[in-house]
């Protein structure tokens, strides 16, 4: 296969318009830009079915698949004979990732193993850190201004870690050779996956309910793992469930108490399946695969919603884990998010402290879980951020910990310092790859 070329050279979908469209459609689909996304790790069953879904989609134009085994030409291939506009464009082997990057407005990382029975939190990182330095690397030199999408775990630190690399303007290896620079970074266009624990969501309160799951909106704040995942159930969409419970809190009979038991029993049910749902996919599949199909489709509808930001769309929301100053001592947090042109549209309001002063403020206290609540209902009315009842409270005081201790690790794997040679530990380990266990 000839490198850059399209799998199936003879068709042309994008002259391709049918008889029937009228002028006036034609003229307002020409003026959309023309949108590439590229896949990383479309080899592995999580990059196909993302790519299947994405080839149906109108929204998209060329779709890029880079993997590094030589199967991704006929899995390539394969993509291509399905009937819809989208180009479908191959890339193998080292030579060709900067080619696929090149010329994206978004980039989905899908590639890494996968979380092994009995493994580590350390040496799961250990074994994605160094395609998330590679992406790194080309996505600074080739696609600086594209949208990053981090769908590889584990995200809670990886994408502290990548953010960090390219926060920093120039960045060295060990023998002082320049790795990348890159003029301006903008956090606003990299996102960390979690819109499938938004998904599982409204599934389990849509079970509960009663009603079609497609048409309930659950926020997720936090993170990305089970102990940092704190779904607001107070907030679903349409079917708020705390009006029950301040109903039933105002009744003094037996049966409106009865029901108020039962609906936070409820309430910790629904919440213990969203944190768990992908443990129990993984232990049922005899630990040989996670959710990589629900993950899939929500990583397409994320990708979407970032299309129809770059079309200008108006009021496209989702949850996503990002870098923010919203939260004191967390520099990332998993939010919802308005999308724009530009990645994230609305920035943060300098009208409240910055995120360094409250770091700096918020250190001393850290050990108190209280003041992890009052900061956040601080924070929640300078920012409008969603609001929470008393059990979740408590699930972000204890999400907030396990969150800082992951973003931290990531930020300290590479130098804080600007044009400082990065770590030795991370540069080995970057350069020597896991031996493979016998």
């Amino acid at each position: 296969m000839v490198k850059g070329k399209s799998v199936l050279r003879s068709f042309k979908y994008s002259n391709y318009v049918p008889k029937s469209a009228g002028r006036r459609h034609f003229r307002s689909f020409k003026c959309r830009k023309r949108i590439k996304v590229t896949i990383i790790g479309s080899g592995g069953r999580f990059g196909q079915t993302a790519a299947l879904l994405l080839k149906q989609s109108p929204r998209v134009d060329i779709l890029a698949m880079y993997d590094s085994s030589d199967i991704n030409c006929g899995t390539a291939l394969d993509l291509a004979h399905v009937d819809t506009k989208c180009r479908v464009m191959a890339y193998c082997g080292e030579d060709q990732f900067d080619d696929a990057m090149k010329g994206a407005d978004i980039i989905l990382l899908c590639a890494g193993a996968e979380e092994k029975a009995g493994e580590s939190q350390d040496e799961f990182f250990h074994n994605n850190a160094a395609m998330g330095m590679k992406v790194v690397k080309s996505y600074a030199k080739n696609s600086p201004d594209a949208m990053l999408v981090v769908a590889t775990q584990p995200t809670d630190v990886l994408m502290p870690m990548m953010s960090e690399l390219l926060n920093q303007n120039t960045a060295h290896d060990r023998n002082d050779d320049v790795l990348w620079q890159v003029d301006k970074f903008n956090p606003r266009k990299v996102f960390g996956m979690t819109a499938h624990h938004v998904i599982k969501a409204n599934t389990h309160v849509g079970e509960v309910a009663c009603i079609d799951p497609s048409e309930i909106i659950v926020p997720v704040i936090g993170g990305n793992s089970t102990e940092t995942i704190v779904p607001l159930l107070s907030q679903a969409k349409p079917c708020s469930c705390i009006e029950l419970n301040e109903l039933c809190s105002q009744r003094s009979l037996n049966f409106y108490h009865a029901r108020s038991v039962a609906f936070q029993e409820e309430r910790r049910n629904i919440t213990y399946r969203i944190k768990h749902a992908e443990e129990w996919v993984r232990s049922l599949r005899k630990h040989k695969g996670s959710d990589f199909l629900s993950c899939a489709l929500a990583l397409v509808r994320f990708t979407i919603s970032l299309i129809k930001g770059i079309h200008g769309e108006e009021a496209v929301i989702e949850c996503a884990f990002v870098k923010t100053e919203k939260i004191p001592g967390l520099s990332f947090f998993a939010l919802p998010l308005l999308f724009g042109p530009e990645g994230v549209s609305t920035p943060t309001p300098q009208s409240a402290k910055s995120g360094q002063d409250y770091n700096r403020h918020y250190l001393e206290v850290l050990s108190q879980a209280r003041i992890i609540t009052d900061t956040y209902l601080e924070v929640q009315q300078v920012f409008d951020m969603p609001k929470m009842s008393e059990y979740e409270q408590r699930l972000f005081q204890e999400a907030y910990f396990e969150l800082r201790k992951s973003i931290l690790k990531g930020e300290g794997i590479v130098s804080t310092t600007k044009d400082t040679p990065l770590c030795p530990s991370f540069c080995r380990m970057v350069d020597e790859p896991p031996k493979a266990k016998c």
